[in-house]
Order: structure tokens, then C-alpha cells, then sequence
């Protein structure tokens, strides 16, 4: 019986990782709402809070459920005391910010709700700008921290990106990417051939550790395709150093930057590259609670843009080396 209990608490470990990643979803919407509402941008933010409350309250249920099969208790009071503390805030956000005559949505919103292009949109667009407030802020930090050596800092990084360091906007980077970018350096030709099914098999047949390969592949080709966008895409150890001290988080934001990564540097080759962060935390956040078809098609985008940048790469450079 010892046994069993124990099995089942290793089992309930998947449970409680959802719920501190959702918890901190919620945390860092309810950050961005006090400090961007009223900033042009409260329909996206009001749309994340609705999303990790939906999230917070599934994760909420299953565990629930889970709790019921395996220790025989179905829930407690204080297992759904912060999905419904979540539930009254979001709701007291929805009315203030609608109070005054101001409104969150604009006329007729609602009524889109049942195309699932535009669902899928504005889901994507409230995600994107949830990372890029948190980004904003982790850069503010860093430079009112560090404001003492900026002087120091090499002039060739100015400008990388959407704003240099005087936040100043950047020209070579558009609505849909680095448009004005030449091709990244040539540095030998890069795998662009990646087999989502083959990578499936193997990684389960060496228990994961061609996962890790994979990733380590995938950071090296995507640093040099996109060489030059001052952005860098962290290797194995910091995918592998950071993803346990923070319970796999800097992993899904590892997953959610690369994409991003490549979506901007499509333009550069002439590729416009749709499917970006956003699209793969839609699907992994939510689609995954359908059987994990979410993570399948996450992780399949994954592989189609990378395959998509690295062939564009090769392309650039076929005819000169």
C-alpha cells in the first residue's frame, strides 16, 4: 500500500507542475495589468487573464480528479480557493475596466467568438504581448541596474532588435520580421531535413536523450541562420541548467523564444514565416488538454520552422560556396 501511495505522488507531480506554471501565468498577467492598463493594450491583457483563470481552473479539475482515483477524495475547499480567488479578480478587472463609460472590447467583439481563425488570433496576440510586457520589464531592470556601465557596452550591439539602447525603433525590423537583414554569414551548411517522426522514435527509444540532442542541434543551426539579429538562443546546458531550477518554465520560454526567433528572421531570406511564439504557446497551453494534441502540433510547428529557416539559410549561400 506504501507503495502504491508513493507511486501515485510521483504520478500527481504533473498536476502540481501545471498548477505553479499557471499560478505564474497569473502572476505575471495580473504584473502587466497594474503595470500597462490604460496603455492601448487592455483587450490583450484582459484576454491573458482570462486564459490563465480558464487554465488555473482546469488545472484545478483534473487535479481534482486525479486526487479522487488515486486517494479517494475528490476535492477540498482549499484546492479551489485560488482558481476562484482568480475568477472574482478577473471579473473585478472585467467591470472596472468597462465602468465609466470605457470599454475593454470594441462593438461586436464578441460575436467573432465563434471563428476560430479570429480565436486563434486574438489568443495569439494576448500571449505575444504578455511575453513582450514581461521582456520590457526584465529589460528596464536590467538597465536601471546595470546604468553605471552602459557606456561600456560594444556600439555594434545598438540597434539589434526592436529598439536599440536609447529606444530608438529600429528600421530593419518590421511588422513581420527582419526585413532589412542580409542573409546571416556563411558558416558551413546546416541540417535542414529535421524528421518530427523520426524524432519521436528516437527519443523514446534512448529514453529522451535524443530530445536533448535535438535541442542542442536546433539552438546551434538557429544561432547561426539568424546570426546578426543581436538576439542569442541559449544552448543545452542553460536549456538543461535553468528548465530544473524552474521546474521546466525557462523551458517552454526557451521554446517560445526560438520561434519567435525564427518567424522574425523568415523575411530575411524571403520567407514569411506565420506560425511564431504565440502560435506554439496556444497550442501547447491549451490544445494539450485535447488527449496532448497540443504538444504534438506545438512541437511539430517547432520542427516545420526550423527546417523552414536552416533550407533558407542553405538556399542564401548555395550558389557562392
Amino acid at each position: 500500500m506504501r507503495l502504491f501511495y508513493s507511486m501515485m505522488a510521483i504520478l500527481a507531480l504533473p498536476f502540481i507542475a501545471a498548477r505553479v506554471v499557471v499560478m505564474l501565468l497569473m502572476i505575471f498577467t495580473l504584473f502587466s495589468i497594474f503595470r500597462n492598463w490604460n496603455k492601448g493594450h487592455n483587450k490583450e491583457l484582459m484576454n491573458a487573464m482570462i486564459i490563465s483563470t480558464i487554465l488555473l481552473f482546469i488545472v484545478s479539475i483534473l487535479s481534482a480528479i486525479f486526487s479522487r482515483i488515486s486517494f479517494g477524495y475528490f476535492v477540498k475547499s482549499a484546492d479551489m480557493f485560488i482558481p476562484v480567488l482568480g475568477l472574482i479578480i478577473t471579473a473585478i478587472i472585467y467591470f472596472m475596466g468597462n465602468s465609466n463609460g470605457a470599454r475593454i472590447y470594441p462593438m461586436g467583439y464578441f460575436d467573432n467568438l465563434s471563428n476560430s481563425e479570429f480565436l486563434k488570433r486574438e489568443l495569439s496576440q494576448s500571449l505575444d504581448y504578455l511575453v513582450s510586457s514581461i521582456k520590457k520589464e526584465t529589460r528596464n531592470f536590467e538597465r536601471s541596474a546595470f546604468t553605471e556601465n552602459t557606456d561600456k557596452y560594444d556600439p555594434k550591439y545598438s540597434g539589434h532588435g526592436d529598439y536599440n539602447h536609447q529606444n530608438n525603433y529600429n528600421p530593419n525590423y518590421g511588422y513581420y520580421g527582419y526585413r532589412n537583414l542580409e542573409p546571416a554569414p556563411f558558416r558551413g551548411y546546416i541540417k535542414d531535413d529535421w524528421s518530427y517522426l523520426m524524432y519521436i522514435i528516437l527519443s523514446i527509444v534512448t529514453c529522451n536523450l535524443y530530445h536533448y540532442y535535438f535541442i542542442y542541434k536546433a539552438a546551434q543551426s538557429v544561432n547561426i541562420a539568424c546570426a546578426g539579429d543581436g538576439e542569442q538562443t541559449g544552448g543545452l546546458l542553460k536549456f538543461l541548467g535553468l528548465g530544473i531550477i524552474t521546474c521546466g518554465l525557462y523551458c517552454l520560454f526557451w521554446e517560445y523564444n526560438i520561434m519567435n526567433r525564427m518567424a522574425s528572421n523568415g523575411p530575411r531570406y524571403g520567407r514569411n514565416i506565420q506560425d511564431n511564439g504565440g502560435t506554439f504557446l496556444l497550442w501547447f497551453l491549451l490544445g494539450s488538454w485535447i488527449c496532448g494534441l497540443g504538444f504534438i502540433v506545438s512541437w511539430y510547428l517547432l520542427f516545420k520552422n526550423l527546417n523552414l529557416i536552416c533550407t533558407a539559410y542553405n538556399l542564401a549561400h548555395a550558389n557562392n560556396h
